[in-house]
């Protein structure tokens, strides 16, 4: 039983010391990461109150599809492509249940 003992106290001083030797190593090297351009939309007024004008197209969905108006998701869509023509023309987009769109 204490031989059994001394080998578990054993391994757990090992499995501490390599911790501490890791630890006392410094930090582990992170990779490097490409420098990427600066993206500033607080710089562009025009940019962010056609953010605000999205925002502000009412769009809701019931539990119920009947329910829902069409109008307002056409809208948003008639809204995005037009005060975003860059991100609509680069990005792919796809339609999710004939009104929601996801850009991927």
């Amino acid at each position: 039983m204490k031989r059994a003992f001394y080998i578990l106290l054993l391994v757990v001083v090992a499995v501490a010391g390599g911790l501490a030797l890791r630890a006392l190593a410094g930090p582990a090297a992170q990779p490097r990461r490409p420098a990427r351009a600066p993206f500033a939309v607080a710089d562009q007024p025009e940019t962010l109150e056609r953010f605000a004008a999205a925002i502000r197209i009412t769009t809701l969905s019931h539990q119920d599809p009947a329910q829902d108006d069409p109008a307002p998701f056409q809208a948003l869509r008639s809204h995005l492509e037009r005060g975003f023509p860059r991100l609509t023309a680069q990005l792919p987009r796809e339609l999710v249940n004939e009104r929601s769109l996801l850009y991927r």
